[in-house]
């Protein structure tokens, strides 16, 4: 097996060097595109234009910064060839490029092919009917064991779904050649949510009427205008898509979710909302759901804010509807942010707490209309995209804690002095700063606040000596004069902050040369605490709460306990639309326990080697950075290092896409980190993959909890494809992460107690899930009294009684 490998890595170098040459001659043929596809008349050179437009293509694959010009000229040369050959010649082209990795990429980037890919993909969902979902799809009251729909509901929701169908086909046909009147579609959506009467007997019919033109409108703008005497192609919301939205708003109810929220603008009423959560499959749409469901709402009144754990993922749903939502004229009520920035907005709504905070350590008092801002009534619904994370212990059970920046020259001396005093006693650091000049005049300038600064120096002598052990600890980016830190995404923060710990991580980067002096002058000051808000109490300012994810079936019985305390009515489960999954994983042979690092690297060669052979793709997910590191710095890779393609964070999503969708190709192996096993479309265009068995997964730690496992092996075995997913564990990390022992696991691995290695694996991670959060009772009243300390302390601000305020400021800021 290892000489095969070396033999293949010779063969590939010698590759890299003909496929350097080679791009070398092809760049110069890009600028030429035009010219040479202007030479073609006729559809009987289909075949040579389609090879001339790969080899372009090719160039933005081998070199990313080729990226952009690639792109401008091939939609240059496809305008031309739309123009003089026409539409047939363009789904030629499709048929025969899709055969060739980067002639797949060239259909799917470039905007003359959206037709050919609509076409494709409705071919590829519309192998099941409505009939096929609904005898699928299963529901069950929050806590109870989920079962099939009855006969009843089954016929209730499907002529809820041809009410729908009826008026979004009449629609369409109506609207489909007039481009000019599309508008009014538009218009007869704002009319109708206006006279919605849910008194009357025909209110379930208008709200589904109002469903289909919204969704007739986004077809006809997402398909462009149809010719009369061609073939009529258009992107639709599928079976699953329309049932999920009728099921998540109870429109197929007599009374249920929307009938809620409309007596409660008419009437004031106090009628509780029902809580709903559905399982939307990895892949299958969820954006789509969340984004009809926030139209529909705002439509009727309310403020919509949908919340994301990924700040990329929020940003990428957001501009993927923001056109939409203007168009219909709710843009403005409906938000998409991430768990921090709704916090923030919660905070920031009706009153500004930071500079009332400021205001008050500066004159010992404030104008009370400057901090003061309008309040609104609209009624407020929230949507969840992947609600398991929401209570994940990174936010539930912890607080957010909103800062104000304070500096005056006499704390810009005091902090400075205390980071030349780095390595003393703590002891010793206080005493000499308060006995310094900058200490005391701060008192004689702010003697109500003793308490205060008091505090802040006590903590700023205790993290100055903690500084190196933190870089170590959280590992944090030094970028353009800033320092950042990874989020749950991935993604670099540069605004987070771990308290003074990194306004030191900033003093220590400076004696390095890597900040420079004037960023951290400006980064030299207190941060003073204006209060701690609750991310468990957040839903509570909700009129309901709509929550999706693709793994609520296997959410963990402690985390089932915490869903309750929302009062989530029911728990919908949507069936797949591509059918059932076509993932291999096998517990007996596609799990395995290593003895070493040194082993476990030589079983991912292993199966890196056989899917390449395979003309797979293969991606690498690691628990963390240094892990990832740890392998690529290895003498256990099979391609030559140079060509992995490796991934710890990213701020740039167009170089990140471009990474994602080379991962997927061919011959591809690529290194990522776990937080890109949630959420990353990893969907494979490559012929030689799909036909190959698809993308192969592995990954290399034992997630600690079940539902990270399935989002990992759901990147691959996307819509449809077919794919594998390993798990190649060291057993030193599991003595280490999971307590375990080596005679244990060696009696696991030669399945002495009946049980598969995979089983018992999964057992000891459960209990371990379920005594993490033993004490979230605790965190949960201790965020709770933090929260509402906080909510005093606005108070007290508002009724002028400062010298509460200044007491709240001594003793919490």
């Amino acid at each position: 097996m290892q000489m095969s490998i070396q033999k293949a890595q010779i063969n590939i170098l010698i590759n890299l060097k003909c496929k350097q040459f080679q791009m070398s001659l092809i760049i110069n043929q890009i600028m030429k595109s035009k010219i040479f596809v202007k030479r073609f008349s006729t559809i009987k050179k289909t075949q040579e234009l389609s090879q001339f437009l790969i080899n372009i293509q090719k160039v933005s694959e081998q070199v990313s910064k080729f990226g952009y010009v690639v792109e401008v000229k091939l939609f240059e040369a496809f305008v031309i060839i739309k123009q003089t050959m026409g539409e047939e010649l363009v789904f030629q082209l499709g048929n025969i490029l899709k055969q060739n990795a980067s002639g797949a990429q060239i259909v799917n980037q470039i905007p003359q092919f959206k037709s050919y890919r609509i076409d494709q993909f409705n071919e590829l969902v519309g192998r099941h009917d409505i009939n096929y979902i609904l005898g699928k799809l299963q529901q069950c009251e929050s806590g109870k064991i989920k079962q099939y729909l009855d006969g009843n509901l089954k016929e209730q929701l499907k002529q809820c779904y041809d009410t729908y169908l009826k008026k979004y086909e009449d629609t369409i046909q109506q609207y489909k050649y007039d481009e000019d009147k599309w508008e009014e579609i538009v218009d007869n959506v704002r009319q109708l949510s206006k006279q919605i009467n849910l008194h009357s007997k025909k209110q379930k019919n208008e709200i589904l009427h109002l469903l289909a033109q919204i969704c007739a409108y986004w077809t006809l703008n997402e398909s462009g205008k149809q010719k009369q005497d061609k073939k009529n192609i258009f992107k639709k919301p599928n079976h699953t898509q329309i049932i999920s939205i009728i099921m998540l708003l109870g429109i197929h109810k007599e009374a249920g979710f929307w009938q809620g929220v409309k007596n409660q603008f008419q009437y004031e009423s106090q009628i509780q909302l029902n809580n709903q959560l559905i399982e939307i499959l990895t892949g299958e749409g969820k954006s789509i759901t969340l984004g009809f469901c926030s139209i529909i709402l705002a439509l009727l009144g309310c403020e919509v804010d949908v919340v994301c754990y990924s700040n990329y993922l929020s940003e990428r749903d957001d501009k993927d509807f923001r056109n939409l939502f203007i168009s219909f004229g709710v843009s403005e009520k409906i938000k998409y942010g991430t768990f921090r920035q709704q916090v923030e907005k919660y905070i920031n709504n009706n009153f500004n707490i930071r500079q009332a905070t400021l205001d008050i350590v500066n004159s010992q008092t404030l104008d009370n209309n400057k901090n003061t801002k309008q309040n609104t009534t609209n009624y407020k619904i929230l949507l969840i995209d992947e609600v398991d994370i929401f209570f994940n212990l990174d936010y539930y059970g912890q607080t957010q804690n909103p800062i104000v920046k304070y500096e005056v020259e006499e704390i810009k001396n005091i902090i400075t002095e205390i980071w030349n005093s780095k390595g003393q006693q703590k002891s010793s650091i206080i005493t000499n700063i308060e006995q310094s000049s900058s200490y005391k005049e701060l008192m004689i300038k702010y003697p109500k606040f003793e308490r205060l600064f008091k505090r802040h120096i006590n903590k700023l002598a205790q993290d100055v000596n903690q500084v190196e052990l933190h870089k170590n600890q959280k590992d944090y980016i030094v970028r353009n004069n800033l320092i950042g830190y990874k989020q749950i995404d991935s993604t670099i923060d540069f605004k987070f902050y771990y308290g003074y710990l990194t306004l030191f991580a900033y003093f220590l980067e400076n004696s390095k040369g890597n900040i420079n002096d004037q960023t951290l002058k400006q980064k030299t000051q207190l941060n003073l605490h204006c209060g701690h808000i609750s991310y468990a109490l957040l839903p509570d300012t909700y009129s309901a709460i709509l929550g999706v994810t693709g793994t609520l079936q296997s959410l963990n019985s402690q985390m089932k306990e915490c869903l309750k305390k929302y009062n989530f009515s029911t728990e919908i489960y949507i069936p797949s639309m591509f059918g059932d999954s076509k993932l291999d994983f096998r517990k007996g042979d596609m799990v395995k326990v290593e003895i070493d690092q040194e082993n476990q690297y030589l079983q991912i060669q292993q199966i890196s080697f056989s899917a390449i052979k395979q003309k797979q793709s293969v991606l690498i997910f690691f628990k963390d950075s240094q892990s990832l590191i740890d392998y690529h710095d290895s003498n256990y890779l099979y391609l030559p290092k140079e060509n992995y393609i490796k991934v710890t964070d990213h701020n740039d999503s167009t170089e990140f896409n471009h990474q994602v969708q080379k991962a997927t190709r061919s011959g591809q192996i690529g290194l990522f980190v776990r937080e890109y096993g949630r959420g990353t479309d990893f969907i494979s265009f490559d012929p030689n993959v799909i036909q190959s068995g698809g993308v192969v997964v592995i990954q290399t730690f034992l997630s600690d909890n079940i539902t990270e496992e399935i989002q990992i092996k759901g990147r691959t075995a996307r819509q449809g494809q077919q794919g594998q997913y390993y798990l190649i564990l060291n057993q030193k990390d599991l003595i280490k992460d999971f307590g375990l022992q080596d005679d244990q696991i060696q009696q696991w691995k030669n399945n002495q107690n009946q049980k598969s290695l995979y089983d018992n694996l999964s057992e000891v991670r459960n209990v371990k899930e379920n005594q993490r959060y033993e004490d979230i009772e605790k965190k949960i009243n201790i965020a709770t009294d933090s929260h509402q300390k906080t909510i005093q302390y606005i108070q007290s601000i508002k009724n002028g009684n400062y010298d509460q305020a200044i007491n709240y400021i001594n003793d919490n800021s």
